[in-house]
């Protein structure tokens, strides 16, 4: 689509041109286009700056044209309120009668690239020379050490994003992988504040919004697919904003972790179930039981197709959610409990409360360990943890009203992190704050941040670089030259 064809769709969509901004036909596309908004890329100036690559958001600001809860008018609202590095800025904005505009950095790349890479996992790739190496050879552990590296580090700059948004009494209700974007020198940036929500707001600062919401009728239709808190899936209208958060960090950052799948491009995402204890029933019939005993097959880390696989770029990879939101809301929730299980008075006094927790009867299933669905965690760390001190971080990070009480094992694992996060009930979960203090951040090897950034790092692990390599360049190696491309099937 050129640049004069997007302007008149803008128009006639929602009745605003976009203005300020120089237009090159050569360059500028639409890069999500649906029903309720449109994001383009252009290269421009915005409020006077110099001339760069923008991305271009443009909603409706009608009812009629807006899907509810998702609200353009509050995720500019909330956003023109923040400053912080991990978190997109606007750089320009125009509102009309119809509709919304704004302006922000674009940036062409993000977690869900990241994590499609065949690359950015501890074990070698099955098509990749490194595959033939012993597992203890050098090449092994220091492409696993880049793994780590690159992982801690994107992982504690999204963890720091939360804690800033959530000492600000911000939500952001739909933390994903889609909605994390990543600079070429490893700076993530949170995006996508169209249903967030800030507690303590007077009726007279949020009346405006397209749908308001007030804090004993929270809209539970937040969140997304396999990242959705349990709670959201049974109706409650009152919630722990903050906990919901967390559950959908937990579930982004798993992935990480968990297996890559090769299929072609020219079909669906192919579906797939974590398999589960086989004295446990089905994701697709909850009342069924089975007898059998056998234990099942180890989970691989990268997951090719039966067919005969030829060098050709008709295939691509694929990374595995850890719940299955594939067979809707009740599919969803058993996926969970299959795997943390199922909530009982011990494990979550409150459940029964939940406004249709009692519509639907699971069978009691226990918690499983996580580990096994996660063929991807790098090796336990070889080093001893740092002696140093861990102190509280200042007023800027601190989360108010916490009712969190987690047991320190003393894990110095993203296992152990992601279990904490992944908890019930809501108020066991680790809090970004103190996530921020996590074991795993304080032995090494160390985070690594981009250039300019400005984090506390008192009782944390960090360099400016390692071995000479700084952020930058271990995201370009996770990445490769074409991390999306492998040998056909078929």
């Amino acid at each position: 689509m050129d640049a004069a064809t997007l302007q008149r769709r803008m128009s006639q969509l929602f009745g605003i041109d976009i203005k300020g901004s120089t237009v090159n036909d050569q360059s500028d596309s639409v890069i999500q286009a649906g029903p309720f908004s449109t994001v383009s890329r252009t290269y421009g100036s915005a409020a006077g700056s110099q001339p760069q690559w923008l991305a271009v958001k443009v909603a409706s600001t009608h009812r009629s044209s807006a899907k509810e809860p998702h609200d353009i008018i509050k995720e500019l609202r909330l956003l023109r309120g923040l400053s912080h590095q991990n978190i997109i800025e606007v750089l320009h904005h125009e509102r009309s009668s119809h509709s919304v505009v704004f302006k922000m950095p674009y940036i062409s790349f993000g977690l869900v690239d990241l994590l499609a890479s065949p690359l950015c996992a501890p074990n070698p790739s099955p098509f990749s020379s490194m595959a033939l190496l012993e597992p203890d050879a050098p090449a092994i552990k220091k492409h696993q050490t880049a793994f780590i590296i690159l992982t801690k580090s994107l992982i504690f700059q999204l963890i720091t994003a939360l804690a800033y948004l959530n000492a600000r009494k911000i939500a952001h209700r739909d933390i994903k992988p889609s909605n994390v974007l990543i600079t070429p020198e490893g700076c993530v940036k949170l995006i996508d504040f169209g249903i967030s929500y800030r507690r303590g707001e007077r009726e007279h600062e949020y009346q405006d919004d397209l749908w308001p919401e007030s804090k004993d009728k929270l809209y539970f239709e937040v969140s997304t697919g396999p990242y959705r808190a349990p709670e959201l899936l049974f109706g409650a209208r009152s919630y722990d904003l903050h906990a919901v958060d967390l559950w959908s960090l937990g579930a982004s950052i798993v992935e990480f972790f968990t297996p890559l799948q090769l299929f072609e491009e020219d079909e669906e995402d192919p579906s797939f179930a974590f398999p589960s204890s086989n004295s446990q029933p089905s994701a697709t019939n909850i009342s069924d039981e089975n007898d059998e005993t056998e234990e099942p097959e180890p989970i691989q880390p990268f997951i090719l197709p039966r067919e005969t696989i030829v060098l050709s770029p008709r295939c691509r990879w694929t990374r595995h959610s850890l719940f299955d939101a594939s067979r809707g809301e009740i599919g969803l929730a058993w996926s969970i409990f299959k795997i943390r299980g199922t909530p009982t008075e011990e494990s979550w006094p409150g459940f029964k409360h939940l406004p249709d927790a009692q519509r639907v009867t699971f069978i009691e299933t226990p918690r499983v360990q996580l580990k096994r669905f996660l063929p991807n965690l790098p090796p336990p760390p070889q080093e001893e943890v740092v002696d140093v001190e861990i102190e509280d971080y200042d007023d800027e990070y601190e989360e108010s009203d916490s009712e969190t009480d987690v047991d320190d094992d003393g894990g110095d694992t993203p296992l152990n992190l992601i279990e904490s996060l992944l908890a019930y009930p809501p108020s066991g979960r680790l809090t970004a704050s103190e996530a921020l203090c996590h074991l795993w951040f304080t032995v090494s090897p160390p985070i690594l941040f981009p250039p300019g950034y400005s984090a506390p790092t008192s009782g944390i692990l960090t360099s400016r670089d390692w071995e000479g390599n700084h952020l930058g360049h271990f995201l370009r190696k996770a990445l490769g030259p074409a991390a999306n491309l492998a040998p056909n099937c078929g």
